[in-house]
């Protein structure tokens, strides 16, 4: 849970994840596809079930929120909003899944964000020529914006949910 505001009263201090065991990226996994599998039966889309689908989503949660190569997530992100860019671009741009990538990315990481009581102040429309946070996602994916410009959107954009 953020501790406090930065100096700038609309930048939120939060710490990343780190997840204690092994155990904690295993239902993040299983948890991350099953949201995929819910989107595309409530959105629609191209699905094909892979069975390469759980241990690719594996990486990508394991180098997120589990130690590397004995460096702890605070030690490689310098915030929660770095982190879910870095979560982020990953499972979109590698497309684990057939289809559905950017939304599930996207899904999960505002999930994560809530779960930690920040709120992104960004247009999410149903609409995706109108919706601000799929172009944005869009141009990470693309490369036209870095992991690290996309934090600092999200970092600007975070507003702290009150309880």
């Amino acid at each position: 849970m953020p501790e406090q505001y930065t100096d700038e009263w609309w930048h939120i201090q939060a710490s990343p994840l780190v997840f204690p065991f092994d155990d904690f990226a295993e239902a993040m996994t299983q948890a991350i596809v099953r949201v995929h599998r819910k989107q595309l039966d409530d959105i629609g889309g191209f699905t094909v079930e892979r069975t390469s689908d759980i241990g690719s989503v594996s990486s990508v949660v394991d180098s997120t929120f589990l130690p590397v190569f004995g460096q702890s997530p605070k030690e490689r992100f310098e915030d929660l909003f770095r982190q879910m860019a870095h979560f982020t671009f990953h499972l979109a741009k590698n497309h684990y899944f057939a289809d559905g990538n950017k939304r599930t990315a996207m899904a999960i990481s505002l999930a994560i964000l809530k779960m930690e009581r920040i709120d992104l102040d960004i247009d999410d429309d149903p609409e995706p020529e109108r919706n601000t946070l799929y172009k944005l996602i869009s141009r990470l994916v693309t490369e036209e914006i870095t992991e690290e410009q996309f934090a600092a959107i999200l970092r600007r954009s975070g507003r702290l949910i009150d309880e």
